[in-house]
């Protein structure tokens, strides 16, 4: 299995400037632009399964309908704390496979989402090896700055595709990493792009 992590950031880090921002709000704050939204595209068509935090799916209301390179939506794993709203379209996306990943069982709304639980257990490496069995070989990790802590905790990221907005956002409200790492993690720079004076930058990780 691969763990891709795919970010847009500021040169200072920050990941959103305001609560519940969608893609067109970072579109129009400038962390993302019409080129990097392809990108992304691109990415989910060649991906197996997602995994991203709730308030990402609260900010978007809903899941971003590619299919991929197999004619199907990958997996969407969200992972939640609290469950997600029952107004939200989300819930009504029955053609996308989704999983509600949390500690301990949340309240779902319809029978054609799965809840996972991982209570005592290493998240990241707990849904990693459930996407495994289920035949997952491409996993984009979207973040947010949590969610992406777990995974470079645990070790198991293989790759980052971070996109750099030529911005100073100030006073963001989330980050790359919502906490610091447990250690530093070394990167090799695989290749990179500008356009527009967005840099497009492909790192490896470096395992432990």
């Amino acid at each position: 299995m691969f763990l891709v992590n795919v970010m847009a950031i500021s040169v200072d880090g920050e990941i959103a400037a305001e609560p519940l921002e969608d893609n067109d709000g970072r579109v129009t704050v400038g962390l993302s632009n019409a080129y990097d939204q392809k990108l992304v595209d691109d990415e989910l068509a060649s991906c197996d399964a997602v995994i991203l935090g709730a308030e990402s799916v609260r900010a978007a209301g809903k899941l971003r309908p590619v299919k991929n390179r197999l004619g199907v939506y990958p997996m969407w794993v969200i992972f939640t704390v609290k469950g997600l709203d029952m107004s939200l379209p989300f819930w009504q996306q029955k053609n996308i496979p989704r999983l509600v990943v949390s500690p301990t069982p949340v309240k779902l709304h319809g029978d054609t989402v799965m809840n996972l639980n991982y209570q005592d257990k290493k998240p990241g490496e707990y849904i990693l090896g459930h996407l495994k069995e289920l035949g997952a070989e491409k996993v984009l990790l979207f973040g947010g700055g949590q969610i992406n802590k777990i995974f470079y905790d645990e070790n198991l990221v293989d790759e980052v595709k971070i996109t750099l907005a030529p911005l100073l956002l100030g006073q963001g409200i989330a980050r790359f990493l919502g906490t610091p790492l447990l250690s530093p993690r070394r990167l090799q720079l695989l290749n990179f792009h500008e356009m527009d004076d967005f840099l497009y930058l492909h790192y490896r990780v470096e395992k432990e």
